[in-house]
């Protein structure tokens, strides 16, 4: 008979007692659990491990993953993981209340926070960095990017270079949100002295608390920092790179765009941006890749509050996690028609006031992106002057380099780049 020392034996009983707690687990999950017959993979109800596979080791899939069950179920609600449903209802998305808690990472950040009354004074505190009057101050520097991009697109020309106009997006829409731990821990202590005469996100935040008894963690203040770095700058150099991919490759709309910026010339090398934002074509095309791309492709979660809700004529219990994402409406063909067809024009005249409450690609109500207008400012003055001064060609880009994967940021195949054919300045 095979004896065991007292350290085997504990052991196989810690063993033994993980694997029971497992199978509990799972049996709970599968038979058990309040959302055990909404229809979804039984691996993904039962553990994590079905989207660990698809985010890890397929590479940022599982959302796409999902979007296809929707069609093979013919549902549109399904479970994605033992806590949290997928929903497919436009409606749905229109209807929630904004007292549904959110689940999102950087939980300190704005859209993260659940208290709605913590969130209202954390806004209050952004806000004065994304007002209209702010956003009109940021442009004579967006200018300047802007000629620094022109010059860049300039100088392959003579040199007949191609150029990752990608990459080149990713330092236009920097917005000067970055604070890494170290600043942020010194500014946290202390506020120097010396006044640059440009302010920050920290300085917005420090000066807003400065006084009313309101306390900033350094994790709050890093959280938000991140946020505002990466999501504030990736969701707007994507959306520009996949406008550029678009454009050039419907050379139609491209010629019904560059007789509107040809009218208004004057005005885009004056830099006179307020002008150009009126610009019916131009916003059209700006609304068409945003729905189009749809920078935000994955879960936005929300944790259903206690009383729960109704889906349509179904229950949701309360504490669920639910997640209606954003890429459904976009690509919803109860909305849109056509959805996966490039058509600025169904953003204009009749059509366009008929789909008006879809426009959601920044979120709507009181958790809507603080950031859109500057993010909309920004794409619109990058388009305008670049297709107004050159003519470009795409170079080693095609359709596989705008697959994209989901990161909770998205991310395409590789960068679009472009070979400059005419300066039209130059």
């Amino acid at each position: 008979m095979l004896k065991l020392d007292g350290l085997t034996r504990w052991v196989l009983t810690i063993i033994c007692g993980y694997l029971f707690q497992a199978g509990f687990k799972v049996l709970y999950r599968l038979y058990f659990h309040p959302l055990k017959n909404f229809p979804g993979p039984w691996l993904a109800a039962a553990t994590g491990w079905y989207k660990f596979y698809c985010d890890v080791i397929c590479g940022g899939q599982y959302i796409f993953h999902i979007r296809q069950l929707e069609k093979e179920l013919d549902s549109n609600i399904i479970r994605v993981s033992h806590n949290h449903l997928l929903i497919n209802d436009p409606d749905f998305f229109h209807e929630m209340n904004p007292s549904f808690y959110h689940r999102l990472p950087l939980t300190n950040s704005l859209p993260a926070l659940a208290d709605s009354k913590l969130h209202g004074v954390r806004r209050r505190q952004l806000n004065p960095v994304f007002t209209p009057s702010a956003v009109a101050e940021a442009l004579p520097t967006l200018s300047i990017n802007l000629e620094s991009i022109g010059e860049i697109l300039s100088r392959a020309k003579r040199d007949g270079a191609a150029v990752d106009i990608q990459a080149d997006f990713f330092y236009l829409t920097y917005c000067g949100a970055r604070l890494d731990d170290v600043y942020v821990k010194r500014r946290h202590k202390e506020k120097p002295s010396r006044d640059t005469g440009k302010r920050t996100l920290s300085d917005v935040l420090l000066d807003s608390a400065e006084g009313k008894g309101v306390h900033l963690d350094r994790k709050y203040l890093i959280d938000e920092s991140v946020l505002f770095m990466f999501v504030g700058t990736d969701t707007t150099a994507y959306a520009l790179s996949f406008a550029i991919y678009y454009l050039l490759t419907h050379q139609e709309i491209l010629n019904k765009l560059r007789d509107e910026l040809r009218g208004s010339e004057k005005q885009i090398r004056s830099h006179d941006w307020p002008a150009v934002r009126k610009l019916d074509y131009l916003s059209a095309v700006i609304e068409e890749v945003l729905r189009i791309s749809c920078p935000v492709q994955g879960f936005l979660p929300r944790v259903v509050p206690p009383s729960g809700c109704l889906v349509g004529s179904t229950f949701i219990p309360g504490g669920t996690v639910i997640s209606v994402p954003l890429s459904g409406i976009s690509n919803s063909e109860v909305i849109f028609k056509e959805p996966s067809s490039f058509r600025p024009e169904r953003w204009l005249g009749d059509s366009g006031k008929s789909i008006e409450k879809w426009r959601v690609q920044f979120s709507l109500g009181p958790y809507a992106c603080i950031g859109m207008k500057l993010s909309q400012m920004e794409m619109t003055t990058s388009l305008a002057y670049i297709f107004a001064r050159f003519d470009l060609a795409l170079h080693d880009t095609d359709s596989s380099s705008m697959q994209v994967f989901d990161y909770l940021l998205v991310v395409n195949t590789s960068h679009v780049q472009v070979m400059v054919l005419k300066d039209h300045w130059g």
